[in-house]
């Protein structure tokens, strides 16, 4: 299963971004992209930003990513 991870762009340079998701922060492609800005968030899925999304959706996202996490590290799912 692939699915896209919600990253905040941080800094463009040309078709490449610096992203952060979880503290970590990463290089990534985005040639699919070119209107993205600084502080947007994206789905970045294999390096390469693929699509851009509200906040609310990344929070929404990320949220559903951590109880999953959680669920896994006390033997579920």
């Amino acid at each position: 299963m692939c699915f896209g991870i919600p990253c905040k762009i941080k800094k463009i340079s040309k078709n490449k971004a610096a992203v952060s998701n979880g503290g970590k922060v990463f290089d990534i492609d985005t040639s699919l992209l070119p209107k993205i800005k600084k502080n947007d968030w994206i789905l970045v899925q294999g390096n390469i930003g693929m699509k851009q999304i509200s906040e609310d959706e990344a929070k929404s996202c990320l949220a559903v990513l951590d109880e999953f996490q959680s669920k896994e590290g006390k033997g579920g799912l």
